[in-house]
């Protein structure tokens, strides 16, 4: 894995414009996860910066973060235990893409 961590939207856009949208196929079932994540990402970014292209997706993602914490605080939910879960699943969707 490369470190991006200056990495503006401006430039991760034309990255994530190549991502597949196919999540049935072993090869680009992962690369359509992330296209999915970026889609959220981007709507999350949009409405709290406006302009998203000048700011870092490094900061993007720990706000979008630092915010879901914020939403599982006041639905009684467990931010740790649901991020443990998914890095779970991350782990065994890169082993085994199509489950």
């Amino acid at each position: 894995m490369t470190d991006n961590t200056d990495i503006t939207f401006e430039q991760a856009n034309p990255i994530a414009d190549h991502f597949s949208n196919d999540h049935c196929s072993e090869e680009t079932a992962n690369e359509a996860r992330a296209g999915s994540g970026w889609n959220a990402l981007m709507a999350y970014a949009s409405k709290a910066y406006g302009n998203v292209d000048p700011e870092p997706v490094e900061q993007g993602i720990r706000d979008l973060l630092g915010d879901l914490q914020h939403l599982c605080n006041s639905l009684g939910l467990d931010f740790d235990y649901l991020l443990e879960r998914a890095t779970g699943t991350f782990r065994d969707e890169l082993e085994s893409p199509l489950g």
